[in-house]
């Protein structure tokens, strides 16, 4: 396209000329000579030129034939190196083959290396070990030789069933130093268990210095001569457990000279048969005592030992379960005529029989551990041994503690008894001693507290049932005190196993007041006895709760207590206010009730109403006067005697205020038609301020 171009130009250029020369008026011939002679001439130049480059044109053409044979010589060089490179890295593949061959078999022959050092090490018994293991004595050095050759016994037995030689020629060798290390570890042990007979030995000390330093040893027994072990351990649970049982023997029997002695004159029904003076005296010793005083928990308070109650109070005998680190009962630090609670008599046994457990469980879990599985569970032994030595303990704890809790009538020492075996069950389950047969054991005993306590309540019941007098009031008193003194210590422990038994003695208490009241003449004396029975059970139970409860939640079963007796003494005392005012203010009282209910009063005459005012404003002063001094000496030793008389007072006050309601609605536009107008009940506020202020 473009040669086609540069043609066309060169006949438009030629085009031009040739007009140019017609128009100047050249002869085109000459024209063309001359155009001729030109290209002529040109063409010469060109020729000369070319003639000239000729030189370089041939050496340029030596150039490009040396490149190409130097090109064709690289191309066969390059052949030759791709060729030594091939060869080279099939070289490098061989080298690498061989060299994962020569790993191999050095990872053999180290393989083979530690297998034959082991078995040469398993297979040879150096002079020196059998030596110390047939003429040493028994210590450290005879241990570590004992553990070498544990160590080769256990390789060989391993490795048994691959028919190794050497093994043959060393089992020999290997049995008679197994005999001999169990004849002289079995003389070594029963020779350190039977020092343990002496009185004087220290159990503990000796277990942890001598016999736990030998664990080993005992673990190689247990491995490779079992029957040698079990003699072994047949004769430390012979011997420590005669050691246990004659240390709770001793102990038991101390403990014994300082277990009260109970008598059935303890009962709630003793106390309404002992003698009327002292009856007499210790009801009045409750009414002089201080609101609330609780009598009993310190031996030392003379008023407490005058006081049958006494034994049924908490007071502080409660204190030693919160004291975690009180000392035990012994008998080098007390006198021998003194007596303790039963609860503190069982705290002490069951403590030190808890940290003996404790010791023991601790030396047999670690001494008599199982490593062998073939053996069973690691513990089995140990907990085996355990049970045994103790089993003859646990009878005479148990012996004990039966005798204990037979002979006892204190309800207050085996409801806190009951405590003390569930608190030590509870340590013995945090410090790891989880035997079953032990836990089972601890739950037989704390069941036989609960047992006990159930019987002799239903003794205290079944002695107020009993009883065929009920004309003592002064012993009454003294049965309420005690019975909330009871239940106060009962219900504040927070065992609910304990309620049941607790509300069976309620039922027969209430009995006993309601059947004693009414054995009065009328019934204004038997609410009043009713009212000083249930506050005397319900002071010494408010009293309690700040004794028992100071900063802490109260229980709901003691909660449930107190409602129970406030209920039942809020509506004896409105029984004794209705009684009270109906001689005085009984046609008061009347009239408004039976007026009330009939509207509209239009019915009702202006004289009914002017009888009743007349009436009342005759009396009322006097009567207020009266039955408030009557209220105040018929209580003037209990603390309901304010709250009678405030009830007396507000029953009048309201009854005539709900007489002038009546009085208004009867004659709403005006004054009643009466000769005189009855008394404002503002009169009657203002005079029951008077003996309000007093009370």
């Amino acid at each position: 396209m473009a040669s086609l171009l540069e043609d066309d130009a060169i006949d438009v250029n030629q085009a031009n000329e040739i007009k140019e020369a017609v128009e100047q008026g050249i002869d085109l011939q000459e024209f063309s000579s001359n155009l001729t002679s030109k290209l002529r001439t040109v063409e010469d130049a060109l020729v000369q030129d070319y003639i000239s480059k000729v030189p370089e044109l041939q050496s340029l053409q030596s150039n490009i034939d040396a490149c190409d044979s130097f090109l064709n010589s690289m191309t066969e060089l390059l052949r030759g190196f791709q060729t030594d490179l091939g060869a080279v890295s099939q070289e490098i593949a061989t080298l690498q083959s061989r060299s994962q061959v020569l790993k191999l078999g050095h990872t053999n022959r180290q393989s083979l290396q530690a297998r034959l050092s082991e078995v040469v090490d398993s297979s040879v018994l150096p002079p020196e070990l059998i030596q110390t293991l047939v003429e040493g004595d028994v210590n450290e050095s005879f241990q570590e030789a004992v553990t070498s050759l544990d160590a080769k016994m256990a390789f060989v037995k391993k490795n048994k069933a691959r028919h190794i030689r050497a093994f043959k020629d060393v089992g020999p060798e290997l049995e008679r130093l197994r005999n001999k290390v169990a004849e002289k570890a079995r003389e070594f042990f029963l020779d350190k268990i039977r020092a343990l007979r002496n009185a004087n030995t220290n159990l503990q000390m000796h277990q942890a210095n001598v016999l736990l330093r030998y664990k080993p040893l005992n673990e190689f027994l247990l491995q490779w001569h079992p029957e040698v072990a079990q003699e072994v351990r047949g004769h430390y649970v012979h011997v420590v457990a005669r050691y246990h049982q004659a240390l709770f023997e001793r102990y038991t029997k101390t403990l014994s000279k300082f277990v009260p002695v109970n008598e059935r004159n303890h009962l709630f029904g003793a106390m309404h048969e002992e003698g009327r003076d002292r009856i007499v005296g210790s009801a009045m010793a409750f009414f002089k005592a201080p609101l609330g005083a609780s009598l009993g928990g310190s031996s030392s308070n003379p008023a407490a030992q005058s006081d049958p109650t006494s034994r049924f109070a908490l007071g502080d005998r409660a204190r030693f379960l919160r004291d975690v680190d009180a000392p035990v009962i012994m008998a080098q630090n007390v006198e021998e005529s003194s007596k303790h609670p039963i609860e503190q008599v069982v705290r002490s046994l069951v403590r030190m029989l808890v940290d003996t457990l404790s010791t023991e469980y601790g030396f047999d879990s670690v001494f008599y551990l199982n490593r062998r599985t073939r053996l069973g569970s690691p513990a089995a032994i140990a907990q085996a041994v355990f049970v045994q030595v103790f089993e003859p303990s646990l009878k005479v704890v148990a012996a004990s503690l039966a005798q204990c809790i037979n002979g006892s009538t204190d309800v207050v020492g085996l409801a806190l008894s009951t405590l003390v075996m569930r608190h030590h069950a509870q340590i013995l389950e945090a410090r790891g001693v989880s035997v079953a047969s032990l836990m089972a054991f601890v739950s037989g005993l704390e069941t036989q507290f609960v047992d006990r306590y159930a019987v002799v309540m239903g003794m205290h019941a079944e002695s107020l049932r009993k009883l065929s007098d009920y004309g003592q009031p002064g012993a009454l008193q003294l049965i309420s005190r005690a019975y909330a003194e009871l239940a106060s210590a009962i219900l504040s422990l927070e065992l609910p196993t304990l309620n049941t038994s607790l509300r069976l003695l309620r039922g027969e208490v209430e009995r006993l007041v309601q059947a004693t009241a009414d054995g009065q003449q009328d019934s204004k004396s038997r609410l009043a006895l009713l009212i000083s029975s249930y506050d005397a059970i319900s002071s010494v139970l408010d009293a309690n709760t700040n004794t028992h409860f100071a900063g802490a939640t109260k229980p709901s079963d003691y909660d449930q207590e107190q409602q129970h007796w406030q209920r039942i003494l809020h509506h004896r005392t409105m029984d004794y206010v209705d009684a009270l005012l109906a001689p005085r203010f009984g046609f008061l009282i009347q009239f408004v009730e039976e007026t009330e209910p009939r509207i509209p009063l239009d019915c009702v005459s202006p004289s009914a109403f002017e009888e009743i005012s007349i009436k009342f404003g005759q009396s009322w002063r006097g009567a207020i006067g009266e039955l408030a001094q009557g209220v105040h000496d018929e209580f003037s030793q209990s603390r309901q005697g304010p709250v009678v008389v405030q009830a007396v007072l507000a029953q009048v006050t309201m009854y005539w205020q709900r007489y002038h309601s009546l009085l208004e609605k009867r004659f709403p536009k005006g004054g009643a038609p009466f000769r005189s107008p009855p008394v404002g009940a503002q009169n009657v506020m203002v005079e029951v301020k008077k003996y309000r202020a007093v009370t």
